[in-house]
């Protein structure tokens, strides 16, 4: 078996143990990272991550972002 498959059997075991409530909070959570996420732009100015040239490549905030015109992490 592989190491992810490793990780993927032990995250369900856990989540199998959790309480309802602890199963309630823990998904709680994951809609508030993933609305985070999804609304709060990445350190270049692009509201999407993912879709971010420089974030995908590793530039630094520092350069200036060429479509806000923005100077980030000064």
């Amino acid at each position: 078996m592989g190491d992810t498959q490793k990780l993927i059997d032990a995250a369900k075991d856990r989540v199998e143990t959790m309480t309802q409530a602890e199963r309630e909070e823990m998904y709680r959570r994951q809609r508030s990272n993933f609305v985070r996420a999804m609304t709060t732009p990445c350190e270049h100015g692009e509201l999407d991550f993912e879709q971010c040239s420089m974030c995908r490549s590793g530039t630094p905030a520092r350069i200036l972002h060429k479509h806000t015109n923005i100077r980030s992490g000064e």
